[in-house]
């Protein structure tokens, strides 16, 4: 086992971490998913709209972020207001 270095703090085992980065990132990407998916069913975007959606989507690191653009997206008229919500 390797330990992370690092001042007196409880150190996390390096293998720990890279399991809690591996879980963030799959939440990440179930929450572009979801979100693109929904975007998906109620507006039938273009592929290019999407894929700037989905961009900026990757920028996102705070899950409170995400489920702020889920509810923007679920309660949104049009795609043009989820664009200039999210852009």
């Amino acid at each position: 086992m390797i330990l992370e270095t690092g001042g007196k703090e409880e150190m996390m085992l390096l293998t720990d971490k890279w399991k809690l980065e591996g879980l963030q990132e799959g939440l990440k990407k179930g929450y572009i998913k979801s979100i693109l998916n929904l975007i998906n069913l109620k507006f039938q975007p273009n592929p290019e709209e999407l894929q700037t959606i989905e961009n900026k989507l990757s920028s996102f690191e705070d899950e409170q972020k995400f489920e702020e653009v889920l509810r923007i997206v679920a309660t949104a008229d049009s795609f043009e207001e989820v664009k200039n919500k999210i852009l």
